[in-house]
């Protein structure tokens, strides 16, 4: 894996961290088209503990979903409050 690659996959690794710690939802597109969306899985709930190169465990679970970390194309997180405007819109 090259370092540009790597870097990509710990930053991955990183906000899936975060948002889990935070409880907020992300959406996480993949390599094959498909997407996951939802709260990932805290650190010591991830069901593949093994680490890579990155530091960071090669599956995670987002929304109930295994995702693996090198199949992620584009992560996204979402603002908590979400389509909840004060101005009713």
């Amino acid at each position: 894996m090259d370092d540009l690659s790597s870097h990509f996959y710990a930053t991955v690794g990183q906000l899936l961290d975060q948002a889990a710690v935070g409880r907020l939802q992300v959406c996480v597109e993949l390599s094959d088209g498909g997407a996951a969306e939802g709260v990932p899985s805290r650190a010591g709930e991830r069901l593949d503990a093994e680490l890579d190169d990155t530091g960071y465990p090669h599956h995670v679970r987002v929304g109930g979903r295994l995702v693996a970390l090198d199949r992620v194309r584009r992560a996204t997180i979402m603002h908590p409050h979400y389509g909840q405007r004060d101005d009713g819109n």
